[in-house]
């Protein structure tokens, strides 16, 4: 019984795979252009750190499950009146606070 490969050239094998590739291109194109421009997100897509939930403040770069309940623990004692108050959280150093800074707003301080 010989081996048989599919033949990618012709049929619908091809037309398959021409499609999965252009539902790929097209995927990739809409990620590309969905991106902000101008080096960083926009105002409207920063992440408001007195209302953000766990879950979100965890998508920050250096934020986990600890540094978040922080926050959440700071502010329901004193709400953030600016991205630099989170010097008072434990845990957060100035290194820490300038790479999320153009993440993160305060509302109304953006």
């Amino acid at each position: 019984m010989p081996n048989r490969q599919p033949d990618w050239t012709s049929g619908a094998p091809k037309w398959a795979a021409v499609a999965v590739l252009a539902a790929l291109a097209m995927l990739l194109a809409l990620r590309v252009a969905a991106r902000p421009r101008g080096g960083g997100p926009s105002p409207a897509a920063r992440l408001d750190i007195n209302a953000a939930s766990l879950a979100e403040l965890e998508l920050l770069p250096g934020i986990g499950p600890a540094r978040a309940r922080a926050i959440a623990e700071a502010r329901s004692r004193a709400p953030l009146s600016g991205v630099d108050d989170l010097a008072r959280v434990p845990g957060f150093d100035p290194a820490l606070i300038e790479q999320i800074r153009p993440l993160v707003h305060v509302e109304g301080r953006r």
